[in-house]
Parts: C-alpha cells; structure tokens; sequence
C-alpha cells in the first residue's frame, strides 16, 4: 500500500468515529477511518443498539414536567456511579457531561434532523434503590440504527473533494 497523506486518523468505525470523522471533514481535514469490520458493517454495534441516551435537561423532560437539573443528575450518578473522592477525571467527565449533555447531544443531534420519541423514561430507577432519582432517557425514532444512518450519510455527504479514506477489514 503507498503511503497516505491526512490530518487525523480515526480508529474505529462505530458512531463515536463516525462522528469524529463527520466533524473533522466538516472542519476542512484530510481524514483516514480504519475500521475493523465490513464495510456493510460501518456503525459497529451501534447498529444494534436500542438508541436511549441519558439526557439532562432536555426539551423533552421540560415537556412532561420532569424538573431535571445538571446539579441533580451529578449528584444521582456520584451516588450510584462508585466513584472515589479520588476519581479526579471521572467525576470531571460526569459533571462535564451532566452540564453540557443537553448542548453537546441532544441539540446537535436534533440540528442534524435526528427526532427523538415523544416521551422520556427511565434508565435505572432510584425509587426503589440506587440509580436515577427520575427520568433521563431520551429514545432516538428509528432506534440507534436510524441514528448510526444517518451519521453515515453525513460523514459521506462532507467528504469534499475525497478527503475522507476509510480502510475496512484493518
């Protein structure tokens, strides 16, 4: 194989990749995605999965009057998550995720014409023990399929002028 000029290389083709891939291109980048599997398999297992995300904050939970806070999801998910006082970047990645789910998911997904179910559920439930103290999850329409799709499409329809070099079966 002759040598391979970009900017960034991406390992793995599920969604987290693709979605790499996606705003890398779009930022004007040479990329290579290497993926291990066929290229009809391109998503990986978020071809299978039921496509829920734990959300804060969302216009959804607004909707069904689900009073949720970053401050009250931080606290359940340190409750539940066995985090020592000394997890210094886990619990730096929760809060950074407790306060920007909202922003960083769930609004730039919707800006890339995702649609969510109209109702919000539970992921674990906290009434009867340890978990979510209410309601957090977000269901994508079409399942995390529909999603992994439609992120597809979009890393290709960015692809201006070749930049992106998807390797399969590496």
């Amino acid at each position: 194989m002759a040598a391979l000029q970009t900017d960034a290389v991406v390992v793995g083709g599920g969604l987290a990749g693709i979605v790499t891939a996606l705003e890398l291109l779009r930022a004007g980048q040479r990329v290579i995605l290497v993926d291990r599997d066929t290229p009809e398999r391109l998503g990986g297992l978020a071809l299978w999965a039921f496509g829920g995300m734990a959300l804060v904050g969302t216009p959804l939970q607004a909707r069904m009057k689900i009073p949720d806070t970053p401050e009250r999801a931080l606290a359940d998910w340190l409750r539940f998550g066995e985090l020592s006082p000394h997890d210094v970047w886990p619990q730096a990645w929760a809060r950074d995720y407790a306060e920007h789910s909202r922003s960083r998911v769930y609004d730039w997904l919707t800006q890339e014409g995702v649609k969510f179910m109209p109702a919000v559920n539970w992921v674990e439930r906290g009434l009867h023990g340890e978990g979510n103290s209410l309601p957090r999850y977000n269901v994508v329409w079409g399942t995390s399929r529909e999603l992994t799709r439609r992120m597809i499409e979009e890393m290709y329809r960015a692809n201006a002028g070749g930049r992106l070099t998807l390797l399969n079966r590496h």
